[in-house]
């Protein structure tokens, strides 16, 4: 049997993208392969908020590394572990698409809309800066965002680069229930310390991450939301209480990349008036988001 040497290069391609875990889409042999490495190097310029010698930081990465030696590599999916904040105890931490019509039809969108969610992150990736994530969070190792939305006011000249994620989102959610839409990126050894979203604004938000670029294997990232542990997976929807105490880390050797999208939900545990705007009172009130979003800000009333 004569085999040409385009066969060979075919099948040998084939063999390495199976092993690296990507399908032909992401591709790690081609520029957005490329593009993800020129982000990691640009996540180096902005370094550090928290020493990679911090007590907390290598703890956490030694829990990571024991639980993946536990399980042979191959970590469940999902594992109840100590609860961050006693406070949390008894809330609904992760809520189930199918828990809720809201939730589930806001999150089949972002599934069936995958490509295009993609296509529109792979668009701007390396191409604009992401920026710093502006809250006082300790954070080691590249957390970086690329905003459309940010607490209730929109980016135009982020959003504009982003079209078809502006028709899916307006198409979604009433434009005065949209808070925040951005892409968030964790690049390798990332760690982002438990924290709770800002009061006055998280307890009338519900939180869905849709992982656009996950490492592969993904044994070592994942969210800790309360007292439970998830692996975020490609295509997958995460939905949270961002006012429960969380923390995520990215402890494989590739970058990490969601979509995070914040909306006011009416039916949370929480009274939640339709009156109370999206816009936070910490835009107004802290330094650096005023900093940062002062062109935005309309009129406080």
């Amino acid at each position: 049997m004569k085999i040409t040497l385009l066969a060979v290069l075919v099948l040998l391609t084939i063999h390495v993208n199976a092993i690296r875990g990507y399908d032909s889409k992401i591709g790690v042999l081609g520029l957005r392969a490329a593009q993800i490495k020129q982000l990691e190097e640009k996540v180096k310029e902005q370094e550090t908020i928290m020493s990679p010698d911090n007590p907390q930081y290598i703890r956490k990465k030694q829990e990571v590394e024991a639980l993946y030696e536990a399980y042979n590599g191959h970590t469940p999916d999902e594992i109840e572990c100590p609860i961050l904040d006693p406070q949390d105890e008894g809330w609904d931490h992760f809520y189930e698409p199918s828990s809720h019509p809201e939730i589930k039809r806001i999150t089949d969108a972002l599934v069936a809309n995958f490509d295009d969610i993609e296509s529109d992150l792979f668009n701007i990736l390396n191409k604009e800066d992401f920026t710093t994530w502006p809250e006082d969070i300790n954070i080691t190792n590249g957390w970086v965002v690329f905003g459309l939305w940010a607490f209730g006011l929109r980016v135009p000249q982020n959003v504009g680069k982003c079209p078809k994620i502006e028709a899916l989102i307006k198409k979604l959610i009433p434009e005065r229930d949209i808070s925040t839409v951005t892409f968030t990126s964790l690049r390798p050894g990332g760690y982002i310390s438990p924290h709770k979203g800002p009061i006055g604004y998280s307890e009338h938000m519900l939180r869905i991450h849709m992982p656009v670029i996950v490492p592969i294997p993904n044994e070592k990232q994942g969210i800790q939301v309360g007292g439970l542990f998830r692996k975020y997976k490609r295509g997958e929807p995460m939905v949270f209480d961002d006012s429960m105490m969380h923390s995520a880390w990215n402890f494989s050797n590739q970058t990490r990349i969601n979509l995070m999208l914040d909306f006011k939900f009416y039916d949370k545990m929480y009274v939640v008036d339709p009156m109370v705007s999206n816009v936070a009172d910490f835009m107004y009130e802290d330094e650096n988001y005023k900093r940062i979003f002062k062109e935005y800000l309309p009129p406080k009333h």
